[in-house]
């Protein structure tokens, strides 16, 4: 990928409350779990694979990826897992995804690398439909002291940080390719999807 060198990190740090406070990633979705879903879709897109997890690690590890918790037990959400990844890289920039969207596209991190190649940007975010999509985010690790300091000072919004940093947005065509699982009913509209899926 004209030589940037980019790992990757799920996202599988939170609590789950809107599931009954289960582990989403280990949620059963088709034959699998959501998390392997995730692996099997970003693994063949970056250089090296990381889950940052809270809970569960010891399941977590049984799919033979280094398993990154966070630093505090507060359950922070997702800015402070993209803190976790980012200081556990040894790549020049690591792409975040979460484990709840198992829709992404096969081809999202050849995208959002574009603008890192062709432009000083630090930071690049998916937008499908408009809308943001700041979970689906490539990162440098020259920004971990940045992302640091904005956590010290108690905020914790993914998409206020992206813009207090020099960022690209990638527009992809199909929204609902990010569509995220937050209850049993979505976990069920997911799950109709996944045999008409491209990805499935």
């Amino acid at each position: 990928m004209n030589d940037l060198k980019i790992s990757g990190c799920i996202l599988a740090g939170g609590q789950g409350t809107r599931l009954g406070g289960i582990d989403k990633g280990l949620v059963k979705f088709g034959t699998s779990t959501l998390i392997e879903h995730a692996i099997n879709q970003l693994s063949p897109q970056v250089e090296s694979l990381v889950i940052n997890a809270n809970r569960n690690t010891n399941k977590y590890s049984e799919f033979g990826l280094p398993v990154v918790r966070d630093s505090n037990k507060n359950f922070d959400g997702p800015l402070q897992g993209f803190y976790t990844g980012l200081a556990y890289s040894t790549a020049d920039y690591v792409a975040f995804v979460p484990c709840d969207c198992p829709f992404f596209p096969s081809n999202l991190i050849q995208q959002l690398a574009q603008p890192l190649i062709h432009s000083h940007a630090k930071l690049s975010m998916a937008v499908a439909g408009g809308r943001p999509q700041p979970v689906f985010t490539i990162v440098s690790v020259d920004l971990k002291n940045s992302l640091g300091k904005f956590l010290e000072s108690g905020r914790r919004k993914i998409r206020h940080w992206i813009e207090s940093e020099k960022y690209s947005s990638v527009d992809f065509s199909e929204p609902t390719a990010f569509d995220n699982i937050n209850t049993a009913d979505d976990l069920n509209k997911a799950e109709a999807r996944l045999d008409t899926s491209p990805n499935g």
